[in-house]
């Protein structure tokens, strides 16, 4: 089929993620599935996965976000001490 694209796409790898200059494409597995099985170059689901993931934004490490965790007070945990 014909590419979208008027340019060839430069990508690269990085501990088994795919990225391009738009950001994280997600894994290589979801990168060959959207090429090769829904033939997508590049769409809002290959955007938005890796929010989908619980993964931190690009372009920090695919860390899983940290959960914001409430104390017995009900004060969130995750906020540094007030002064």
């Amino acid at each position: 089929r014909e590419s979208q694209l008027d340019e060839p796409p430069l990508f690269w790898l990085r501990g088994n993620r795919v990225y391009d200059f738009h950001g994280d494409r997600g894994t290589v597995a979801d990168f060959e599935a959207d090429l090769l099985t829904r033939e997508v170059e590049d769409d809002a689901t290959c955007r938005s996965r890796r929010q989908k993931q619980g993964l931190l934004p690009f372009p920090f490490l695919p860390l899983p976000q940290k959960e914001k965790v409430e104390d017995d007070d009900g004060n969130d945990a995750n906020r540094a001490p007030k002064r």
